[in-house]
């Protein structure tokens, strides 16, 4: 792609089936929805240093693997990494405040994700169906979890959170093995 171009619109590569690899332009600071949805050959992108946004459902159904998401992101819409069968680990950036709704929602390869500090929300289905997720560590800066957001993950998950927090009361109220730490 051609530097100066900053957006990559709503459903610009979606289903495209063989596109195998992309490299974005350095100013790009927004993947918009559904941009690269169904681009199940798609294995791994360099996301740039200063995307800021990344879309609702944009890589969904995609081929990535490990999502190596920039610093820079403070925006993930809600369903982003949904049904990537070959993401295994994940790292939030610090600037994500609120995971939304179904964000890796039947990512059923998922073993890791890393939550930033200061994230304040987990949406609803945010990791149901990511049958290999056998643990999460939560920080106590939650204050909301939504409904079913742990739905069908790994028999032997444990939610590892602080006393007292929402996370740990989330964990007793659904019946969830938990940890603290």
């Amino acid at each position: 792609m051609t530097d100066g171009i900053t957006t990559i619109g709503a459903k610009a590569f979606s289903g495209c089936a063989q596109l195998k690899q992309i490299i974005f332009p350095g100013t790009l600071t927004e993947i918009g929805d559904f941009a690269f949805s169904s681009c199940a050959a798609l294995a791994g992108t360099t996301l740039p240093a200063r995307l800021e946004r990344i879309g609702a459902y944009a890589f969904a159904s995609a081929g990535i693997k490990s999502p190596v998401i920039p610093d820079s992101v403070y925006w993930i819409g809600e369903g982003a990494y949904s049904r990537c069968e070959g993401v295994t680990e994940a790292a939030i950036p610090k600037g994500v405040v609120v995971l939304r709704d179904k964000t890796f929602m039947d990512s059923a390869a998922l073993k890791k994700v890393t939550l930033p500090e200061k994230l304040e929300s987990i949406g609803a289905m945010a990791f149901a169906g990511c049958v290999n997720l056998m643990s999460l560590s939560v920080p106590d800066s939650v204050t909301f979890i939504g409904e079913d957001a742990f739905r069908g993950v790994h028999k032997k998950f444990v939610l590892i959170c602080g006393m007292g927090s929402r996370a740990e009361r989330y964990a007793r109220e659904k019946k969830l093995n938990f940890q603290l730490q």
